[in-house]
């Protein structure tokens, strides 16, 4: 009898992202993984949760609300740099294909939004006094960009200047007037 738990090659490994079909992105667990073989069918066939309501059914919402739910997932797992387009389908019942799709017609794209979030909330923190004390790198590494290179080149790119000038410009000045 298997125990659930994968064996040989695939044990050592581990998804590289949270595990984004455990919640469906509601925060409620799902009652089943992506991955389950015994359920087959849309999701309509899947079971209820306690209020009857199914986290893990296919959104059948306008489109607008499932690109504010996508997003609304995306901006809780912007640290996570394994964030990749091809780990949110899964999440919101939804294709890969889908995906992009509901992005295009919001006139982005999913990487482009990933990184415009990540920039804005690097932007804030690199600005706050109070995390002044913390180095630029510590600071772009909580939001997704892991080497110094990958801010640099992204800060480079929309602000126009790596992260560290952008602090050194932006940032109060310790004693500045508030």
């Amino acid at each position: 009898m298997r125990s659930g738990r994968p064996s040989g090659r695939a044990a050592g490994l581990r998804p590289a992202v949270p595990p984004f079909s455990r919640t469906r992105g509601t925060g409620t667990p799902c009652p089943l993984e992506a991955g389950d073989l015994s359920v087959r069918g849309t999701g309509r066939e899947r079971a209820a949760g306690a209020d009857g309501a199914n986290p893990c059914a296919p959104s059948t919402s306008a489109p607008g609300v499932l690109f504010q739910r996508i997003t609304s997932s995306i901006d809780r797992w912007l640290h996570a740099p394994g964030l990749r387009p091809a780990a949110l389908p899964a999440a919101h019942g939804i294709s890969l294909r889908h995906l992009h799709r509901v992005f295009q017609q919001n006139g982005t794209s999913v990487s482009a939004y990933v990184r415009q979030r990540r920039l804005e909330r690097c932007r804030r923190d690199l600005t706050d006094p109070d995390l002044g004390h913390l180095t630029v790198h510590s600071l772009t590494t909580r939001w997704g960009f892991p080497r110094p290179a990958d801010s640099t080149r992204a800060f480079r790119a929309a602000p126009g200047l790596p992260p560290s000038h952008y602090r050194a410009r932006y940032a109060p000045r310790v004693g500045d007037a508030s």
